[in-house]
């Protein structure tokens, strides 16, 4: 059986379709250690917790529940593409390709792969691209920083671009 803790209290998860169902007029045996001001206050930072989840997604926060959540985390998932698509040798980050089996393959140029060999493919998913405008760089005696600021994705701004033409 599980057990989550919370204000140094364990609690025992019970599948609700094993729960004892209450008989009418009968004493109830009080097992549950709970006090209602330790449930108020498990409840209250749950709510807490979910109402930071939605200002972070920047949701309107009239608008409860689980579901707008959901349907942003489903949203930024369309986003990123939700599968990696760049993947590379963990003993070796310059070899990177689009692929395992790529990379698998520039690995066995690389070194003899055996049987049984263990290769560490690292993996992660490409974003969109980022534009910056520069607004500053170095003079001709390299006195300065580079400065940019930054405009958005790229797709973004050629949808600036196209509404200010």
């Amino acid at each position: 059986m599980k057990t989550i803790t919370f204000d140094d209290t364990k609690f025992q998860l019970v599948p609700i379709d094993s729960a004892e169902q209450p008989v009418a007029g009968q004493e109830q045996p009080d097992a549950d250690p709970v006090t209602k001001s330790q449930y108020r206050s498990m409840f209250n930072a749950a709510c807490a917790e979910l109402g930071a989840i939605n200002e972070k997604l920047g949701l309107d926060p009239d608008d409860g529940g689980a579901e707008p959540i959901l349907e942003a985390i489903d949203e930024l998932h369309a986003k990123i593409g939700g599968e990696p698509n760049m993947f590379w040798d963990a003993d070796n980050p310059e070899i990177n390709q689009d692929s395992i089996h790529n990379v698998l393959v520039e690995v066995q140029c690389d070194r003899s792969l055996k049987v049984g060999d263990i290769v560490e493919i690292q993996r992660a998913i490409s974003l969109p691209n980022q534009s910056v405008r520069i607004t500053a760089v170095d003079d001709e005696d390299g006195n300065g920083d580079l400065e940019y600021e930054v405009l958005g994705t790229h797709n973004s701004i050629e949808q600036q671009s196209l509404l200010t033409d």
